[in-house]
């Protein structure tokens, strides 16, 4: 009986995604031509030769993003950002205007086509959710068929989307739960940030992408591409990426060509909750604006985050914390947190202590 009522509410939900074409929220415009293009024509990076832990993080772990959201409410600008959901999770708070979704796995930009495939299909969060159910399926498989008629792009969505539904199920289920205990809506529960989240993806204004961080290619291109689109990054979101490698030259110089404002931040969390505090079960959470990032990425000391994280700002909540000193010989480090004696402390050069991406 049970399964019977959720078959018929999945396809109520359905039919309303269906069958009301409007919306009350107003879409953007289309993306303008020539930067889609060229941001189309961005060649990705080669696939790597492993994955971190053989895996795919088809779904994002981090339970504090909450502590993200009045950093970036309404930033507007372009967000690039690593990972999944919590992608869109930001871009209904910033009103993103253009969203830059980048991943070194490619099963994950495959996963974004079928998110595409959803947003284009739903007309709200409900039927927006209700298609990731095991009854809603075959609604969003039909829709991956029609948006791709290229065999092998089709191919890799229906593969992302039968590996990674029911934990795309969950996860969105879950952010509804947490947030609602935080206080704080999301495009899930918001039909105004979901219509912006939709109309991202039904004007043209996502642009998907292979590529790694840390290579002279895709990122370095992006940058260039935006720049020449007159556009400006007002969220960059690494993830947690930053803990699983030194800042290279080519990451300074990737994330110093992304064009950027006075607004402009960078959000990250990092896995090293022992040495800075945790937010959640994992992540320490941190904001600073990227033109801060920028002159702390120009000094040649700083060879990883957790050199960087030394001189944040502790925050009220357990866990969180900002980046606001420039660097030079003023800038004073954080108490050591009584956790972190001991040899295994990020606050110099060598731990990298393993936390999932």
């Amino acid at each position: 009986m049970r399964g019977a009522l959720r078959t018929l509410t999945v396809a109520w939900l359905l039919g309303l995604a269906l069958g009301s074409g409007a919306s009350a929220h107003a879409a953007l415009p289309p993306l303008d031509p020539t930067l889609k293009a060229t941001l189309g024509a961005v060649v990705p990076d080669p696939e790597p030769e492993s994955l971190t832990r053989d895996t795919h993080y088809w779904i994002c772990n981090e339970d504090a993003l909450e502590l993200f959201e009045p950093h970036v409410r309404g930033l507007g600008g372009a967000l690039v950002g690593v990972g999944t959901d919590q992608n869109f999770i930001f871009a209904g708070w910033a009103r993103s205007e253009l969203l830059v979704l980048m991943d070194f796995d490619q099963a994950i930009g495959d996963l974004h086509r079928v998110y595409a495939a959803a947003f284009t299909r739903a007309d709200s969060p409900e039927a927006f959710v209700a298609l990731w159910s095991k009854e809603g399926s075959a609604a969003l498989r039909d829709n991956v068929a029609a948006m791709y008629p290229d065999p092998a792009t089709s191919k890799r969505a229906q593969r992302a989307l039968k590996a990674a539904r029911g934990a795309v199920e969950r996860r969105l289920r879950k952010t509804m739960r947490h947030m609602k205990r935080a206080g704080v809506s999301t495009f899930l529960d918001d039909a105004d940030q979901y219509a912006h989240v939709r109309s991202l993806f039904t004007t043209g204004r996502v642009s998907i992408h292979r590529g790694d961080l840390t290579k002279q290619g895709t990122l370095r291109a992006l940058g260039q591409a935006l720049k020449q689109g007159n556009q400006v990054v007002r969220v960059y979101y690494p993830s947690n990426a930053e803990q699983y490698f030194d800042y290279l030259p080519e990451y300074r110089d990737n994330v110093r060509g992304l064009p950027r404002d006075a607004k402009s931040v960078v959000i990250r969390t990092l896995g090293w909750g022992k040495i800075y505090g945790r937010a959640d079960a994992t992540y320490h959470y941190n904001v600073q604006a990227l033109d801060n990032f920028a002159l702390w990425l120009d000094d040649p000391r700083i060879k990883h985050a957790g050199r960087l994280l030394r001189y944040r700002t502790p925050g009220a909540v357990e866990g969180f914390s900002t980046l606001d000193q420039r660097p030079g010989p003023d800038a004073k480090a954080a108490p050591r947190r009584k956790e972190a004696d001991g040899p295994d402390d990020s606050h110099d050069d060598a731990p990298r202590p393993p936390a999932s991406p």
